[in-house]
């Protein structure tokens, strides 16, 4: 019997294949009764429940369903556990902030915002075809902005743009949009 009727047996359809088994099966089984000759073993065979013949291989196929499943499972519940810690780890450590740093990080941000609107005004100040003054500087430093002149172009620069976190803080004439670089 092929595979997709032994596991559908209970129907009590065959495919084309299994039936011509069967009735060569039938066939065979007839003639030995009639010759007398039949073994006990044979008939034995014959006789024998097919689910009987079959239940070894559920029970194999169903164990292994088992492990699979219990496989899976166990995976999804690894990736749960890794993920819930990488979560509690990553904001845990924004959760160490003391209120000192985080007043630090805020006037940090302010004096950010007001170098941006410094360099704003730089732009509004080349936009209408002025040399802004060095006296337009960020707030943080003391030092003038540097101001370098090529040609017809005109490139203002923060004395230190590593206060800020950037490695180069600049607007040009030719583009006049503050630039602030990592």
């Amino acid at each position: 019997m092929c595979g997709i009727c032994a596991n559908f047996t209970d129907d009590g359809e065959l495919c084309d294949r299994c039936l011509d088994a069967g009735e060569i099966a039938k066939a065979v089984e007839a003639k030995s009764r009639a010759q007398g000759g039949s073994s006990d073993k044979y008939g034995q065979m014959l006789d024998e429940d097919i689910h009987n013949i079959q239940e070894p291989k559920k029970a194999n196929l169903e164990a292994s369903i088992e492990k699979r499943e219990k496989l899976h499972m166990g995976i999804v519940i690894c990736s749960v556990i890794f993920i819930g810690f990488r979560v509690a780890t990553s904001l845990g450590s924004n959760a160490l902030l003391n209120q000192q740093q985080i007043n630090a990080q805020e006037v940090a941000i302010e004096q950010l915002n007001n170098c941006v609107g410094v360099f704003w005004n730089i732009a509004a100040e080349l936009n209408a075809g002025r040399v802004p003054d060095e006296s337009m500087s960020c707030t943080e430093t003391n030092d003038p902005n540097i101001i370098t002149r090529n040609g017809d172009e005109v490139i203002i620069t923060h004395p230190h743009p590593d206060l800020h976190g950037y490695t180069e803080i600049y607007i040009a004439s030719s583009n006049p949009v503050p630039m602030f670089v990592l």
